[in-house]
């Protein structure tokens, strides 16, 4: 039950994000025209702040991590333009290949 709500409740999660960051991008979108930053040929430009990390891990020697992050930021909303998360790891793809079985149907966030 906890992993079906869980999908419920991240599917809906996901969606109002996407919705919230198209909304961001629109009013960024109306900033730079209303503010007359134009390219020449009249597509609006904006400002962002980027941050995102793909950390290193060390265990006696140096790994790196098996996901990482990237979140944009509208600098004259301050909100969310786009976030994402890479993974290199799957367990449930993992234990299936460890035990030379098919992986059962599942949400795979390996990508």
């Amino acid at each position: 039950m906890f992993y079906r709500l869980e999908n419920e409740i991240g599917e809906e999660w996901r969606s109002s994000l996407s919705l919230g960051m198209i909304e961001a991008g629109n009013r960024e979108k109306e900033y730079a025209v209303s503010n007359g930053d134009l390219c020449l040929d009249g597509t609006p430009y904006i400002t962002v702040y980027v941050d995102g990390s793909w950390s290193k891990r060390s265990y006696g020697t140096n790994f790196n991590a098996l996901s990482g992050m990237v979140g944009i930021v509208g600098r004259h909303t301050g909100e969310l333009l786009f976030a994402g998360v890479r993974n290199k790891f799957c367990s449930i793809c993992e234990r299936a290949k460890n035990n030379n079985t098919a992986a059962e149907s599942h949400v795979c966030y390996k990508n």
